[in-house]
Parts: structure tokens; sequence; C-alpha cells
């Protein structure tokens, strides 16, 4: 093999280590950007649902609080939700279609008078999982 053949087949293996290389750090940075909107968008979804049952909390209305955990379980991004006040169970709602993988779990606390509540919400993986 003459030196021009040499150096065509190491410039092609030079830049298919480095396309290879930018193919592989881009996976990484936009899985590592996957996750921070998923984390993003649970905390959002966990302020709104804290302020939704922030009424309801303040006027003890369980039933209406155990009414509200089931409806918005049945939306599609929360698998879970949880509202407790210390070792006390409030309500609690979860989803039947829950896969048990890659679930977002955030906590909320929202404060009434005899101290803070605590929700505790878990949203449905992104179906583009890696």
């Amino acid at each position: 093999m003459n030196i021009r053949a040499r150096a065509i087949l190491l410039t092609a293996f030079i830049f298919t280590a480095v396309i290879l290389t930018f193919i592989t750090i881009t996976i990484g940075y936009l899985g590592d950007a996957r996750k921070e909107e998923m984390n993003y968008r649970a905390k959002e979804l966990a302020g709104l649902v804290a302020v939704t049952f922030e009424i309801p909390l303040l006027e003890k209305n369980h039933t209406i609080i155990r009414e509200m955990t089931d409806r918005f379980v049945t939306h599609e991004d929360l698998t879970y939700l949880t509202i407790d006040q210390g070792d006390t169970l409030i309500a609690h709602s979860r989803s039947l279609e829950t896969p048990e993988d890659g679930v977002t779990v955030v906590f909320q606390e929202v404060k009434n008078a005899e101290g803070k509540v605590r929700l505790n919400l878990g949203t449905r993986p992104d179906i583009w999982s890696m």
C-alpha cells in the first residue's frame, strides 16, 4: 500500500473517531438536558398542585382534598399524589397504569394553621426515555 492510501485511511479513521466522540458527547448532553427538563416540569406541576390544594387544606375539607387527589391522578402527567401532615395521611391516589421505573418524585410544602402539609408528587416518565 502506498503512502497516499495510508494517509487517506488514517485521515478517514481520525475523522471517524472524532465524529463518534462528538456523537457520544451530544447524546450524553441531550440525556442530561432531558432529565433537567423533567425535573423542571415536575417542580412546576407540584407548585400548581400545591396552589390548588391551599384553600381546601386551610379549610380542612378532607372530602374535597380526596376527590381532587383522585381527579389529579387521572391526568396523564401524574403517577401518584400523596398529601400528609407529619404522621397523618390526608389523601393518597395512584394511577393504575403506572410504570414503576423512571418516575420523577417532587415534594412541595403548604403551610396551614397546624403546621406544614407535604405534597408528594410523582410524575410519569417520558415516553422517549433512554
